[in-house]
Parts: structure tokens; C-alpha cells; sequence
């Protein structure tokens, strides 16, 4: 890696990957609302947005870009083929892009304008700002939000972390545009950044182009930060909430030390064994064993002053209490008994394999670097980090958690229905009552190719080397899920994957869990609309062991009971809360209105009637249809020896019996003949629509075209980004997709508004769907869209796993795995008269879907 720091104080890290012809180029800016004043909140993150809404002119001298106007930051990306986003923390602000390496001077010019050079136009920030409330009440329509939110107050009642990083909608409103200028003025200064260059270039030429941009700078200290410490807890705090939910939500926190203390490597080891993965103690024991949560997970929060321990939990109404009390008993044995060298063991070996993930991509690699740049000064400390990690001892573990799970440090938050609250001396009672005592330009390089194979029995093995990632991924799909479904069994596929790998003939799935976690892997099951399977990644030195669990759990299933039974109920409890989540509900209804024969009708989950109903047998069955030769495809990509992988992988594979694919007996859709309307009243702040037109198969050729109008429609730069979000502010969210299926998808349009301005939002919609049938997409904006997409294409297949699904997929839908290394020139081909052609053909205005999801009872 090139470290360097230029005479204008800016921080310069490059690090080279031939990898793939990408390059990541980050912008990391030391400030974040942490730094804000009570007056500032959400100023942090509403400058982030405006980073996005033009640059002004040249500066004086230096290789400077001209002014760009609104959108057309996001256009210039997209019409490499890249990427472009921020985010807002506690403690930074980062403008992050991934293009093609071949546009790395571009990619440059865009973060260096867009951090430094921003315009902040006041017209342009009063429409921003409409679009930062309608994101603030997204969040506020979010229980999980809400809840961590309230638990943050309670934890940093004095540090500005108690305040949402977001803002308030009051805060927002009250800030205007001279404040927002200067908050600019004082924080965004080179002194007090960090650029981040990760891909396929010359360091020393990045260094150079780098350098002659920010030539004329100068090194000008940030003010002093306004951060006023939080004192030491003395008490447990609670915060007892109820809103329009179903399912209770546990959060319960403990402060932590800063980033750069001792206890923090042990933190991570800890949340790891606590609450992180299958085997972990609260998922054996509250969820699986006591069946007292739906879900439940641990975490350290580890920003740049002292953070928090979580444990969050959902779980039914009448159990939170239960809930509460069985997590403090599992923490308070920890405390007393401590853990075992294995725990310690298979939790040190998933940590440090995050480095090995996390170089699976060069924006993975590039965050990682400004991550301990920002927070501990040094890129290097990343090294220290894990030297520590390494070093963990169960001893030390203990240490922590008799430390860490005192009473009096905790903080418990409750979010329930409304119906069925919670008093906070409840709460309080029963976690203590369980708790007890405790106190530059690339040239591309040729990528890696696909073999493929057809087995006697009928079954297709593609196999992809890829040496020196040190992971192997490996995928079996066979055509099936909700496409062969009835009402009778809506689910099973479902419910299937859910139980696939809980229990094999020899192991037991705490067995299967530690097993692939010993090799930092995991092996998991899949079902969509089309087709289930399993799927699996590990470390290339866990090999053996990595196949032979993915042979067993294929081939020898117990589909135990009990376990069946659990996840039955975990499945009728996820249908039961979808009102939770206005965007499950909505598009449970959009396909309602879709399809009327189809099985595509009927919910992927199932329904209250249908899972009751599913027995192991049932799944058997299912499992056994599907797992004949011709409906078989098995992938695998990663570090291995090609010809020795398809030695073992054709021999696994020919222990399936040969036979016919199954084909579901579907009945003809009747045609959409007039707009089929929904209109639901949610008790929610926010209005949400959905508006549809039958879609396209995934073998029918103008599934490109599709693609591509939804790129001219969404996108940072798309049409009704720039329209309905950036210049009427209607939306915080807003776009399109098309969602082909081996039958007919849909293309759908999608926004998220104040109920106020829905029927602006639907004519815009209208609008927009009605220009693409009366005037052709002029040239620049099909190049765009083809750029973004290919580029989206490319930095998307960086990860094995993602590289072994694409090429599984389109072998088992027909299209063949060539489809992967064909799909740029298909993107490239397509023109203005394909793209209304297919227009006028799909988009039938009057003959559509249209759901709308609305506050009220």
C-alpha cells in the first residue's frame, strides 16, 4: 500500500488489485453528528446529501472540472459503468464510487468536486431538505428505528451520539442555507480528510494525478470538536415504548470503551459467541431451544468515543418478558462459568476470515482502509487489530463479560403493540430477575472461464477457477419453489429451505453450524419464485471439509421434526407481522393483483392456512421431486485445482438419480384489461405506491430493454430521481425494476411519499411512463444507462458467491452460463427504437396495477 500525506494535509492511500478491472475511490471526511451542536443536528448528514446536487466551476489552477449541475454527478457515473454513494456516521462523512478502472481520472474528478468544490445552492437545499423529512419519516416508520433511537438517548445522554445522526425533523427544518456554507467551510478542509484509492491502477501514477488536483490547497486546521463526554453510568435506564406493531422488539446495551482500548478486540470476540451466527449461545438457547424470540443478535458498536454492547431481539408480545429474563440468565452464566477454547476458537476463526471477504472487492478493501484511518489515524492499526483478535483467551472473555453485564450499566428498551405495552418497572424486573449479581487507467485482463460439464445421470456441473482469493463458493439449483406450488402446499419451498440444513443423518444443525464455522463458512439453503437449492462458501483451505458437508446436508436431510415445527411457527409469525413493514405488505398485495391464476398469486412465505399443513413429509417430498438429474445444475467457483474439483463434485453429483425434470400444470393468466387497484389503509406516517405492468420471462430477448428503461427511470441520475425526489422533493425513495421470472414477471415503479403529495407522486409516474411511449430516449442518456448497468454488471460479480448464483441461474433457466460474458455487448446493442418498441408493447397505460398503501384505519 502507498501512504502519503500532501503539503495541503491531505491523507493519501492507494493499494493496488488486479483483481478485477475495477477501481474504488473514496472520499472520507473526519466529521460526522458527532460533531454537530444541538442547533447543527443532522447538518452532517443533509451536506452529505448535497454533495450530490452540483459542483461549482474550476479553482485556479490545476487539472479542475467544470461546474456540474443537478444530476449530473450521478449521470457522469453511471455513464462510466459505476457506481457513486456516501453515508453519514457518528464520527465521518464518505463519498464512495466504484467505475471501471479505464475512468479512474473521472471517478477522481467527481469525488474531489463533489467534497470539496460542492455548489450548495439554497433553491437546491430547500428541495434537499423536503428530501431528507420524507427519510426521517421512513424512520420513524421503522420500529426497529424507532427503538434504537430511544435506547441511544438513554445510553449518551449528554455526547451528541444520543442524537440521531439523521436529525430531527425540527432540526432539519430550523437549518438554512448559510449554516449549511459554513459548516462546509469549516469541516471540509484536506487537513481533515482522507482520499482512498483501491483497484487496478499505478500507484505512482494515481499519487501523481492525486496530487496535481489538490496542487493549490491549503493546510488548514479543523476547529475543535464540540463533543462533551458522557458520564459513567450509575443505574439501569429503560425505555418502554409501544406503537402500531405486532411482533415486541428487545434492545438492551452496556457502554463500551473507545476504539482504541484493550477491551475492544474482546468485544467483537465476545458478540461473536454471544449472538453471531447459529451455534452462538443466545440463538441455542432463547431461540432455538426456549423458543422465547423470533431472531435475536449481539453486536459492539465501536465508534470513535466510547460505544455500546447490543443485544437486539423480536419476539411475540406475550414472550418479552420470558425474552428478557432467559437473555440475562445466558449472560449472567457467561459471566459465572466463562467460555470454552472451542467457542473462543470458531469465533477468532470467523473474524479473521472478514479480511478474506472483505478483499473480495476493492470498495471492501478501500473501506476497510479508511475505517482505521479515520478512527485510529493509522491504516496500519488494521494489522493490530486483528494481532489481537488472535490473541483472545476464554480467560480474558470472562473478564469482559463480568466487567461489561453490571445492572447498573444497562439500558433496556422495549418496543410493544399497542395493545399489550410493557411498564418499565416490568422490564427492569425481569432482565435483573435473570441477570442476577453480574454486575489511474487499467488495461483488462483476461477474467476466469467456465467449464461445463454434463453428467450420464443429466446434471450440469459448471466449475470457475479463480486462484488466489483463498474462498471457494458452491451452488445446486433446481427449478421448482413458489412456479410449483398450490394453496394447499403454498410454502413448502419455503419452508424447506428454512429446514434443509437443520439436521442431516449424522449431525445435528448445531453440528452442521460449528462444523462450517470452524472453516469460516456457512452452508444454507435457498427458495425463490423459480427454484431452490443450497449454497455454501468457505475458506479454500477448509476444502474437504467444506464439500463434504455441503454432499451431506444435499444428499442426507433428516428434515427433523421439532425442527420443522419451530420454523413453521417462525414462518407464521414473519406472516403475521408483514403489517409491520409497509413494503412486504404492499407487494403481498401487488402480486395479488398481478396474477389471478398463477401461483405467483400466492405470498413466497405461505399462508396462515397452508403451513400449518406442512409436514416433514411434505418437505421430503418436495426435496425428492426436485432432486432428479435433468433438473440439476451445480456450480462451484473459487481457489481450487479445476480438474481434481470436477473429479469430486462429478461423483457427488452422480449419486442423484437420473430422471425427467418436473414441470408444474399451470393454468393460462387472463390479460390485465383495466387498471387493477388496491388501496390499504396503514397505520403509518408514510404513503407508499406500487404501480405494475406484466413483465418478462427470463429468456425473452427484450429483458434487456426493460433493464435499461428502468435504469433511464431510476438510478441516482434516472429520470425519476431527478424529477419526482430531486426537484419536486416528493420522495426520499423512488424507483423502477423489472423482475423477470421463468413465466411472465412485472415492471414496477415505486415510491415512498407524505400522503399529501401522493396524487403528485402517482401523475408523475403517469408522466414519466407516457414519455417513454411518445419520444425516443436521446443517445447520451441510452449510453448512461447502458454504462451504469454494465458497470452495476461487473463490480457486482466481484464475489465468487455472486459470480457461482449468476452462472447457476441462467444454466438453469435456459440461457446457459455464456449469458454472464455476453451480457455488456447485449446492454451495449440496444437503441432508442428497441427501447420504445418495447415501451409501447409492455407499458399499457389503463391496463396496469396500481397499490397504494395510505396512513389511516
Amino acid at each position: 500500500m502507498l501512504r502519503e500525506t500532501l503539503p495541503c494535509g491531505l491523507r493519501v492511500l492507494i493499494e493496488r488489485s488486479h483483481a478485477s478491472p475495477v477501481v474504488a475511490v473514496q472520499g472520507w471526511v473526519h466529521v460526522g453528528s458527532g460533531d454537530e451542536t444541538r442547533s447543527e443536528a443532522g447538518l452532517s448528514h443533509i451536506l452529505e446529501h448535497m454533495l450530490f446536487k452540483g459542483t461549482a466551476g474550476p479553482r485556479t489552477a490545476g487539472p479542475r472540472s467544470a461546474g456540474r449541475g443537478v444530476g449530473d454527478i450521478a449521470r457522469e457515473v453511471e455513464a462510466c459503468g459505476g457506481e457513486i454513494n456516501a453515508f453519514t456516521s457518528f464520527d465521518h462523512t464518505v463519498l464512495h464510487l466504484v467505475v471501471p478502472s479505464r475512468y479512474f481520472s473521472r471517478g477522481l474528478a467527481v469525488v474531489h468536486d463533489a467534497v470539496f468544490t460542492p455548489a450548495l445552492d439554497g433553491d437546491e437545499f430547500a428541495r434537499e431538505k423536503e428530501v431528507v423529512l420524507e427519510e426521517i419519516h421512513r424512520g420513524d416508520d421503522d420500529p426497529g428505528v424507532q427503538l434504537s433511537r430511544a435506547v441511544f438517548a438513554e445510553v449518551y445522554r449528554v455526547h451528541p451520539y444520543g442524537r440521531p445522526v439523521i436529525g430531527t425533523a425540527e432540526s432539519v427544518i430550523a437549518i438554512d442555507t448559510a449554516q449549511l456554507q459554513d459548516y462546509h467551510r469549516r469541516w471540509y478542509r484536506t487537513r481533515n480528510a482522507t482520499l482512498v484509492v483501491v483497484g487496478d491502477v499505478d500507484p505512482d501514477e494515481a499519487l501523481q494525478a492525486i496530487a496535481a488536483r489538490f496542487e493549490d490547497y491549503e493546510d488548514a486546521p479543523p476547529p475543535p470538536r464540540p463533543r462533551e463526554p458522557e458520564p459513567e453510568q450509575d443505574g439501569a435506564r429503560v425505555c418502554a415504548l409501544t406503537g402500531p406493531v405486532r411482533e415486541s422488539r428487545l434492545e438492551i446495551a452496556w457502554p463500551l470503551p473507545a476504539v482504541d482500548h484493550p477491551d475492544i478486540p474482546l468485544a467483537d470476540v465476545l458478540a461473536v459467541i454471544l449472538g453471531q451466527g447459529e451455534s452462538s449461545r443466545l440463538n441455542q438457547e432463547v431461540r432455538i431451544r426456549r423458543r422465547l424470540v423470533n431472531s435475536i443478535q449481539t453486536y459492539a458498536y465501536t465508534p470513535r468515543d466510547p460505544g455500546i454492547f447490543l443485544v437486539g431481539a423480536g419476539c411475540r408480545a406475550e414472550q418479552a418478558g420470558d425474552a428478557l429474563e432467559a437473555i440475562g440468565g445466558v449472560l449472567a452464566r457467561m459471566a459465572a462459568d466463562g467460555v470454552t477454547t472451542e467457542e473462543v476458537r470458531r469465533a477468532v476463526v470467523n473474524i479473521l476470515s472478514d479480511r478474506t471477504y472483505e478483499r473480495e472487492t476493492v470498495e471492501g478493501i478501500a473501506r476497510k482502509l479508511g475505517y482505521f484511518d479515520a478512527l485510529f489515524g493509522d491504516p496500519a492499526a488494521e494489522a493490530g487489530y486483528y494481532a489481537a483478535i488472535a490473541e483472545v483467551t476464554p480467560a480474558a472473555i470472562q473478564s469482559l463479560a463480568r466487567r461489561l453485564f453490571a445492572a447498573s450499566r444497562t439500558t433496556l428498551g422495549v418496543l410493544a403493540p399497542k395493545d399489550a405495552p410493557m411498564a418499565a418497572e416490568e422490564i427492569e424486573a425481569r432482565f435483573a430477575q435473570g441477570l442476577g449479581d453480574v454486575g489511474v487507467v487499467g488495461d483488462r485482463t483476461a477474467g476466469p472461464q467456465t467449464e461445463r460439464r454434463v453428467l450420464p445421470n443429466g446434471a450440469v456441473l459448471l466449475l470457475r477457477e479463480n486462484p488466489g482469493t483463498n474462498l471457494v463458493s458452491m451452488r445446486l439449483g433446481m427449478t421448482g419453489g413458489l412456479r410449483s406450488e398450490v394453496r394447499r402446499n403454498n410454502g413448502v419451498h419455503h419452508l424447506l429451505a428454512r429446514v434443509w440444513n437443520r439436521g442431516t443423518r449424522r449431525r445435528s444443525a448445531l453440528q452442521i453450524a460449528q462444523a462450517m464455522e470452524e472453516i469460516a463458512g456457512r452452508c444454507s439453503a435457498f427458495s425463490g419464485r423459480n427454484s431452490f437449492g443450497i449454497s455454501t462458501t468457505f475458506l479454500a483451505s477448509g476444502l474437504d471439509r467444506g464439500v463434504d458437508i455441503f454432499r451431506e446436508v444435499l444428499l442426507e436431510p433428516s428434515f427433523p421434526a421439532d425442527e420443522v415445527e419451530r420454523m413453521a411457527g417462525l414462518t407464521l409469525e414473519a406472516i403475521l407481522n408483514i403489517p409491520d413493514n409497509p413494503l412486504s405488505l404492499g407487494f403481498l398485495k401487488f402480486h395479488e393483483l398481478m396474477y389471478r391464476k398463477h401461483p405467483f398469486r400466492m405470498p413466497a412465505m405461505g399462508s396462515e392456512a397452508s403451513v400449518p399443513r406442512l409436514t416433514p413429509g411434505r418437505l421430503r417430498a418436495a426435496w425428492r421431486r426436485g432432486l432428479v438429474g435433468d433438473n440439476l445444475v451445480m456450480t462451484a467457483v473459487g481457489d481450487f485445482d479445476g480438474g481434481a474439483m470436477a473429479d469430486r463434485l462429478t461423483a457427488l453429483a452422480m449419486e442423484i438419480p437420473a430422471g425427467a425434470r418436473p414441470e408444474p400444470e399451470l393454468q393460462a393468466e387472463p390479460a390485465i384489461e383495466r387498471v387493477r387497484t388496491r388501496r390499504i389503509p396503514v397505520d403509518k406516517e408514510q404513503a407508499h405506491l406500487m404501480l405494475g405492468f406484466p413483465g418478462a420471462r427470463v429468456t425473452d430477448e427484450d429483458r434487456f430493454a426493460l433493464e435499461m428503461l428502468a435504469a433511464i427511470l431510476a438510478g441516482q441520475s434516472g429520470r425519476l430521481f431527478m424529477d419526482l425526489r430531486d426537484r419536486q422533493g416528493l420522495a426520499y425513495s423512488v424507483t423502477a425494476w423489472s423482475q423477470e421470472a421463468v413465466d411472465p414477471g412485472y415492471f414496477v415503479l415505486y415510491i415512498g411519499t407524505d400522503p399529501t403529495k401522493l396524487r403528485r407522486a402517482r401523475r408523475g409516474m403517469h408522466e414519466h411512463l407516457q414519455r417513454l411511449l411518445d419520444e425516443p430516449v436521446d443517445g447520451d442518456e441510452i449510453e448512461r444507462a447502458a454504462r451504469y448497468l454494465v458497470g452495476s454488471f461487473e463490480i457486482g460479480l466481484q464475489r465468487g458467491g455472486a459470480v457461482a448464483s449468476r452462472i447457476l441461474f441462467d444454466e438453469l433457466y435456459g440461457n446457459g452460463h455464456e449469458s454472464l460474458d455476453q451480457y455488456a455487448d447485449r446492454i451495449f446493442s440496444i437503441g432508442a427504437d428497441e427501447l420504445m418498441e418495447t415501451a409501447q408493447r409492455r407499458f399499457a397505460l389503463g391496463r396496469h396495477v396500481e397499490v397504494a398503501l395510505v396512513p389511516g384505519r
